[in-house]
């Protein structure tokens, strides 16, 4: 992302922002390992869904169960700007630095988020999670 419009990427990190979207129901697929955002580095191991319904956003995250892996942390942004920001105002694509974030002691496959209240004609989410690889 080029906020400053210079020509210059202003992340060193890499990743999706979705959006803008408008009230409808979507599904997306999660990647693990997909390097500088190349679907062919990553595996596909989930579906990300997000429902945007009469001001409530929900945001559910599902590993496949074919996939082996399960999450172990979970972190989304849901807003009106085409990223999050950090105390100091600026964007920041650090996980760390979203609204929303668990962590998980069992691995997870499947983890939902509800914003109810949500004010906004459009939405731009951020979903990030960390994932293992199931040891059975």
């Amino acid at each position: 992302i080029d906020e400053d419009e210079d020509g210059i990427f202003d992340f060193n990190q890499w990743g999706w922002t979705i959006g803008p979207l408008a009230e409808e129901e979507y599904e997306f697929a999660i990647y693990a390992a997909a390097a500088q955002c190349d679907t062919d580095k990553g595996d596909l191991v989930g579906t990300l869904y997000v429902s945007y319904m009469d001001a409530e956003v929900n945001v559910t995250y599902i590993i496949s169960e074919y996939a082996q892996v399960s999450m172990t942390e979970t972190h989304l942004y849901v807003g009106t700007d085409i990223l999050p920001t950090n105390k100091g105002g600026k964007s920041t694509v650090s996980p760390g630095k979203y609204p929303y974030k668990e962590e998980y002691e069992d691995g997870q496959t499947r983890v939902e988020y509800i914003i109810e209240d949500y004010v906004g004609d459009f939405i731009y989410v951020v979903a990030h999670a960390t994932v293992c690889e199931d040891l059975e």
